[in-house]
This record gives C-alpha cells, sequence and structure tokens, in this order.
C-alpha cells in the first residue's frame, strides 16, 4: 500500500477519535446538523486532497473551468503603468 493511503487512513482514525470527542463537546453551541455538515465538508477536502494525485493538476482543472478559460482571466489583467 502507497506512503499516502496509509497516512490517510491513520488520519481518518485520528479524526474519528477528534470527531466522536468534538460532538459530545460542541452539543449546546451548535445544532447537530451543523456539526454533521462541518465533519462530512472536513472528510470530503481530506479525501480529495489525498486521492487527488496531483493537487496541482487538480486546481488547474477547477480554475480553467471557473474562469471559462484561462484567457478570459488573462484579458482582465492590466500591466502596472
Amino acid at each position: 500500500m502507497p506512503e499516502h493511503l496509509r497516512a490517510l487512513v491513520v488520519i481518518l482514525i485520528l479524526a474519528a477519535f477528534t470527531f466522536f470527542l468534538a460532538k459530545k463537546i460542541t452539543a449546546t453551541l451548535i445544532s447537530p446538523e451543523q456539526f454533521k455538515r462541518w465533519r462530512n465538508a472536513w472528510i470530503g477536502i481530506t479525501l480529495i486532497a489525498f486521492l487527488a494525485g496531483n493537487f496541482w493538476s487538480v486546481s488547474y482543472t477547477h480554475l480553467y473551468q471557473e474562469n471559462d478559460g484561462f484567457n478570459h482571466r488573462r484579458s482582465a489583467i492590466q500591466p502596472l503603468a
């Protein structure tokens, strides 16, 4: 098993323990639905970061799709006068 996947397993096990304790501590501060949303977002982002393989290619693809291509973004940049 690749080292980054072993690290992911360890991080998720530690996170499960941490989220278990945090749920009890934050029960009076935030709603259970909000806690689940934050927990699931953290787990999702962590999985994407570990399983993407190359973070920069994922970022490039996302940026390219968001801005309808880089030509649109570059045309908005003006040189300093």
